[in-house]
């Protein structure tokens, strides 16, 4: 019983235990990091953590924080301007770039959202679930405005179902160890029951949450098209 307690135990960590690159544009990520070179940084996604190796720039990275709570900060480099050798002015073309951790470039649009894999941005900027909501409202069409607004409420449902798998989770780790030490093992059943019951729970409502949030960005596009 106590080898299936630490398991269990061990199983329930590794879903928190992640370390956190933010980049200079400002966005978050949730990662395993595997190695830092001299010029660039190297790790998994953390929602998938045994698929391919990504490599960034340490230029592009502001700072990353470990599973530890220590905390690594690389300095941002400032652009170089260099003088211009003729007088004759020259047309400067802005240039987009994509975010550091993403291999695919990204071009921003005003009347699109861009998805990258599971994220969405648009206008070059990560897009949450209020800025998302915000866009739909916009929309000059009401009939596709509330069509996607009937998705985006299943949107805040799945939210909701994996804030109480993530409460059963938690909750079974805590009867499960305080019946362990009551000696109760009907007890220490139930709380492993709900712990991985609220797991399953939290991690199906999790990716349920993404796809609808794809497929209501899908719709904004196609409805310009």
């Amino acid at each position: 019983m106590k080898k299936l307690t630490l398991i269990f135990f061990m199983f329930a960590v590794s879903l928190c235990a992640q370390d956190t690159i933010r980049f200079t544009n400002g966005v978050a990520t949730p990662v395993k990091v595997n190695e830092i070179g001299e010029t660039e940084i190297k790790y998994n996604r953390w929602d998938n953590i045994t698929g391919p190796v990504y490599v960034v720039a340490k230029s592009e990275v502001r700072y990353i924080r470990y599973v530890n709570g220590m905390k690594d900060t690389f300095a941002i480099a400032k652009p170089k301007v260099d003088t211009p050798v003729a007088e004759t002015p020259t047309k400067e073309f802005p240039i987009f770039e994509s975010p550091g951790y993403v291999n695919t470039p990204v071009t921003p649009s005003n009347q699109q959202i861009v998805i990258v894999r599971k994220k969405l941005f648009y206008d070059h900027r990560a897009l949450n679930d209020k800025a998302l909501l915000s866009l739909i409202r916009k929309h000059p069409d009401q009939g596709m405005q509330n069509l996607m607004l009937k998705d985006f409420s299943k949107i805040s449902g799945y939210k909701n179902n994996r804030t109480i798998g993530l409460f059963l989770l938690y909750g079974g780790i805590a009867t499960s160890f305080i019946s362990l030490s009551a000696n109760s093992p009907t007890g220490f059943l139930l709380g492993t029951a709900a712990g991985i019951s609220g797991s399953i729970i939290a991690i199906v409502n999790k990716n349920k949450r993404y796809a609808k949030r794809i497929q209501v960005a899908r719709t904004y596009n196609n409805s310009f098209q």
